[in-house]
């Protein structure tokens, strides 16, 4: 009983850190969400959809949604890897970066999995 005011100090600062380091990947899906945004925009105005370009055959759609899948993922990529040095925080030490973020995320995942 006599350490109940330190128990609870102890529960309250794992806490916060608990939700600091949970913030990390709020900020990293709320900036992939942005990237895949920008992605699909990009690909929206510069090709048509699979139905305009091939309409009433199924098969040529199919295949053309996959191209058009596959620019997407490799749009996506480039975009992630072109802001990966961008600041999408503020931490306790300053600025932090998308990779250093995505970094950080990646290690609570791996624990916890």
């Amino acid at each position: 009983m006599q350490l109940k005011g330190l128990v609870r100090f102890f529960t309250i600062i794992l806490i916060i850190y608990s939700f600091y380091q949970l913030s990390f990947t709020w900020f990293v899906n709320n900036h992939e969400k942005k990237m895949q945004a920008r992605a699909a925009s990009f690909l929206k105005a510069n090709y048509q959809n699979a139905a305009e370009k091939y309409p009433g055959n199924k098969d040529s759609q199919a295949v053309y949604q996959e191209t058009l899948d596959k620019i997407k993922a490799n749009r996506l990529k480039r975009l992630l890897d072109s802001t990966k040095e961008t600041a999408i925080t503020y931490g306790i030490t300053g600025a932090v970066s998308y990779q250093k973020a995505k970094n950080l995320t990646s290690v609570l995942i791996f624990r916890e999995g």
